[in-house]
């Protein structure tokens, strides 16, 4: 056996190349060194066994084409001579071992990434007795841990059948290296602040405290900051959600059922029941005094009801209904964004539609429908206004109908006539109607064509932001017939009332109450008829 010095290079060269053959061969003959395979086996064998080394295998290098020469000490695997230890140590100027853990108790299979001086990097593995190590490990067969070593991981993925979950143990941490160098006290946490923001906060402080509260007893779920805890049947949700409420002295039927979601969503309340406030700051200002009935309001949207103070039997949905002026506000329902905005002290009034009664505050028994419908209001009673942009004849009429704007060309219905009250019970002076023929033939029919005035409206830009625009009625243009109300007007007196006059500035004319006139006229023309055939 020849083995080989650590000093000698290796040539191998090729039998085959014949000019190549001889130039080697001669260097070979030349310096009298000449190796075989089983040299070279032989060195290694002998190599591994040298006392110092470390049953170490050398590494040889590549220095020219089919020239090796022994790499430096630094770069060797390495079997080490440890008793117990199973692992292999791949040796250059930096150190990586594959390692099978076997020293604690239990024998726990990990499978390792460390530095020389078992500084743990990442493990894979098996930790049955919790005494594992590294960053990435098998959990006892029920899933996977990253992070802290032993039974303290910062994320568990159980996968064990019917119970498998993702668990966050610490909290989340963004961590400020400040020119590449981690001090180690400039660690940030997530939190949220008083106005309900998801925040970057330094670690340890400046977030609200997010108290979760449950009582089975009670049929409570509160969560949020501040969340009341002694009312039966109640559930909150979000920063200030609920935040006042409690129970009063005697503890009152109604005093329960309180349901917040949303940042202050019925936040001031502190006592009354049977509440529902979903969004922000819904029903935000609420706080029925103990002496009214039970509130049982209803708010749904971006301060929907903020400003319902002391309402009651309110359904709200959309943003920003009764969010301006306070009030008890009673029995009114409000559908759309804006709906009723301006809401204070007003009862049973119906709006539906974006806008659709905007600007009512006191008003009493009113029904909108559609959009920006009756928004210009701001009082007036009983009255209904149905239809697109359909504004009563001003601002302050009671008691008035609305259908369509002045677009409306057709009015469509099976039946062509109003049926209106009637009964000799509820009349009383009645005389005949001395109104006939000589009153119908002051009447000037007449045909025109519309030509209506300008118009305005509000719309909503692309942008989002609204403006007044300028409109016309669909109907300018067309032909019509009729008659003008102002020559109408001339004639008419305070039972005729054919001219509608709410607003000086339109006219508007009864044509269904010439019917009865019409109906004299022709009594009249029959009673001439008759005297003539007579003589």
């Amino acid at each position: 056996m020849a083995l080989i010095p650590v000093s000698h290079n290796v040539v191998f060269w090729d039998p085959t190349a014949r000019l190549y053959q001889t130039a080697n061969q001669a260097n070979a003959n030349t310096t009298d060194f000449a190796y075989t395979m089983q040299d070279i086996i032989d060195t290694v064998i002998a190599g591994g066994s040298t006392p110092g080394i470390n049953d170490r295998i050398p590494v040889y290098q590549e220095t020219s084409p089919g020239q090796f020469t022994l790499a430096p000490s630094a770069a060797s695997i390495t079997y080490p001579s440890v008793p117990g230890a199973n692992y292999m140590i791949l040796r250059d100027a930096y150190s990586m071992v594959l390692s099978r853990e076997a020293g604690s108790a239990g024998g726990d299979p990990e499978f390792v990434i460390v530095d020389e001086n078992f500084g743990y990097k990442v493990s894979m593995g098996w930790d049955d007795d919790g005494d594992g190590f590294g960053y990435l490990y098998n959990w006892a067969g029920d899933g996977w841990r990253i992070g802290a070593s032993g039974n303290n991981p910062m994320l568990e993925v159980v996968t064990t059948a019917g119970s498998e979950s993702v668990n966050l143990h610490k909290q989340v941490e963004f961590i400020d290296y400040g020119s590449g160098t981690y001090t180690g006290t400039a660690a940030f946490s997530l939190a949220v602040d008083a106005s309900g923001n998801v925040i970057e906060t330094a670690a340890g402080g400046g977030g609200v405290a997010w108290a979760t509260e449950y009582d089975l007893a009670l049929g409570n779920l509160l969560q949020g900051s501040n969340p009341g805890t002694t009312q039966l049947g109640t559930t909150t949700y979000g920063i200030g959600a609920g935040g006042n409420l409690s129970t009063p002295a005697g503890g009152a039927p109604g005093d329960s059922g309180n349901t917040a979601f949303g940042f202050n969503a019925l936040g001031s309340e502190n006592s009354e029941g049977e509440n529902t406030a979903i969004g922000y700051e819904a029903l935000g200002n609420q706080n029925v005094s103990a002496m009214f009935a039970i509130p049982g309001n209803t708010a749904l949207g971006y301060e929907a009801g903020k400003e319902c103070t002391t309402g009651l039997s309110n359904v709200f949905v959309g943003r920003g209904i009764q969010s301006v002026n306070s009030g008890q506000s009673i029995g009114n329902v409000a559908l759309g964004s804006d709906a009723m905005e301006q809401l204070g002290t007003g009862f049973a009034n119906i709006a539906i539609g974006e806008r659709a009664m905007q600007n009512v505050n006191s008003n009493t028994g009113n029904i909108a429908i559609g959009y920006t419908a009756n928004n210009g209001a701001t009082t007036g009673n009983e009255n209904i206004v149905i239809g697109y942009n359909a504004q009563p004849s001003n601002l302050t009429v009671s008691n008035e109908i609305t259908l369509g704007n002045s677009s409306t060309a057709v009015l469509r219905c099976q039946q062509t006539s109003i049926t209106a009250l009637s009964d000799e019970r509820d009349k009383t002076s009645i005389e005949d109607l001395p109104y006939g023929i000589d009153f119908i033939n002051k009447l000037q029919p007449r045909k025109f064509i519309w030509d209506n005035r300008v118009e305005l409206r509000e719309e909503v830009n692309s942008d989002g932001t609204r403006s007044e625009v300028e409109f016309y009625s669909a109907n300018k243009g067309k032909k019509d017939f009729g008659f003008i109300a102002q020559e109408v007007q001339t004639h008419d007196d305070d039972v005729l009332r054919l001219v509608y006059d709410e607003n000086p500035d339109k006219l508007e004319m009864s044509y269904g109450k010439l019917v009865p006139i019409l109906v004299k006229a022709i009594q009249e023309l029959k009673a001439q008829l008759d005297n003539k055939q007579d003589k």
